[in-house]
């Protein structure tokens, strides 16, 4: 077969010269448990121009099956970078996987399930308005974006969804038989993000604010919570849907800075008001 350079222009020309936005993609499986899934997972982050792939605590051995499935992507899976867990036990993982999404400035998990509102860590925005907010970063291309999936049968565990995503995002489908197979929802996922790569006008002009800022603000809304002297089990609640609304929002550094001042104040008026009060 003779291959022939893809035309100025094209899509194939396009994801070539923005392989520095493709480099900052990266596919997370937390306890994969199908080989046939690993490889064709590979052969997909292959298919559209991307190249890391990271398996936290592979529930299979990766051989000649996943080799197959992964056909011309043999590259990306034996470059996958595989993380184990210590442990079988919740308190033991959790520090590898907070360690692991430290390493990124915006961690996306993905669920099939849309969840009662009572649940705000598992409020999912749908995969466009996931990828219409990524279009309006300043500087994306400079970004580590991490996609994480979870396991086959029972996708992303709570204790990882309340322990470093900023986004739970799903893609719509038929409530008939919602839930997708893995590899699938992956190939969706990398298909959508590699229209960024053809987007022509100019990328937005929001300076996303680090995450070592917001989690200051995270703070001191969490100090604030206190000095209102809200009742324990309503403290919990109240903090997991202020980060919800501030990750969903993407918060600029000038805006986090302005809310940061005025939290902090308030907490600062009402300790002064409790400690004088008689």
């Amino acid at each position: 077969m003779i291959f022939y350079p893809p035309p100025p222009g094209s899509r194939d020309a396009i994801m070539v010269q923005d392989e520095s936005l493709a480099g900052g993609i990266y596919v997370i499986l937390v306890e994969p448990e199908k080989e046939g899934n690993i490889g064709s997972i590979a052969r997909v982050i292959k298919n559209f121009g991307f190249k890391h792939f990271i398996l936290v605590n592979p529930l299979v051995s990766i051989g000649a099956e996943a080799k197959n499935y992964a056909v011309h992507a043999d590259d990306v899976l034996e470059s996958a970078e595989i993380i184990r867990f210590p442990g079988d036990d919740e308190a033991s993982n959790l520090p590898v996987i907070q360690a692991l999404f430290k390493r990124f400035d915006i961690v996306a998990g993905t669920s099939c399930k849309i969840f009662r509102e009572r649940m705000v860590h598992r409020i999912p925005i749908v995969i466009d308005d996931f990828i219409a907010d990524l279009k309006k970063l300043a500087s994306i291309g400079s970004k580590k974006i991490a996609i994480v999936f979870g396991n086959e049968r029972t996708g992303l565990p709570n204790y990882i969804l309340t322990s470093g995503i900023d986004h739970l995002v799903t893609i719509p489908s038929s409530e008939a038989y919602p839930s997708l197979n893995l590899s699938h929802a992956v190939a969706i996922f990398l298909y959508e993000i590699s229209k960024l790569f053809d987007v022509v006008e100019p990328m937005g002009e929001i300076e996303l604010a680090p995450k070592l800022e917001t989690s200051i603000l995270l703070e001191q809304f969490d100090a604030l919570i206190r000095a209102t002297r809200t009742r324990m089990y309503k403290r919990w609640k109240a903090s997991r849907a202020f980060k919800s609304i501030i990750t969903r929002a993407h918060v600029s550094s000038r805006e986090l800075f302005l809310l940061m001042g005025i939290i902090r104040n308030a907490a600062e008026m009402l300790d002064a008001k409790y400690r004088d009060a008689p």
